[in-house]
């Protein structure tokens, strides 16, 4: 007889799967609204440097914090886990995309950047534990 796996039965990768979704959806919400804002003419292009670190640590913070509500225990390094596997997915893509797509000069900022979203999205999933389902 199979058994129906609850939410509290949420394995790593499915977790994780779910936060990287998440993550890359905050982030391209959030550069869909910048990039309004810029050909607007209303923010300068010289922001975009800080606009991307800002966008990036928000959607690494997004995604870190769904999947690290999903367990009790190690959320510091299933968030800075999920940071640095954003970090991954995103170099590999830009790679395979275009060799310039990626700039070396931003290599270690947005890892640290991701890592950084991912660590605190671990840290602040303790303040925002997941609701059981009565």
């Amino acid at each position: 007889m199979r058994r129906n796996k609850t939410d509290a039965e949420i394995t790593l990768p499915v977790a994780a799967l779910r936060g990287v979704i998440t993550g890359f959806a905050v982030i391209a919400a959030l550069f869909a609204v910048a990039s309004f804002f810029i050909s607007s003419g209303k923010v300068p292009e010289m922001y975009m440097r800080h606009i991307t670190c800002g966008v990036v640590f928000a959607g690494s913070l997004t995604g870190s914090l769904i999947t690290a509500r999903s367990f009790d225990h190690r959320r510091f390094l299933v968030g800075a886990g999920l940071g640095i596997v954003m970090f991954l997915l995103c170099f590999f893509a830009a790679a395979i995309s275009d060799a310039e797509a990626f700039p070396h000069r931003w290599f270690l900022l947005l890892l640290s950047v991701f890592f950084a979203g991912g660590i605190f999205g671990g840290i602040l999933s303790v303040y925002f534990p997941k609701h059981s389902r009565k």
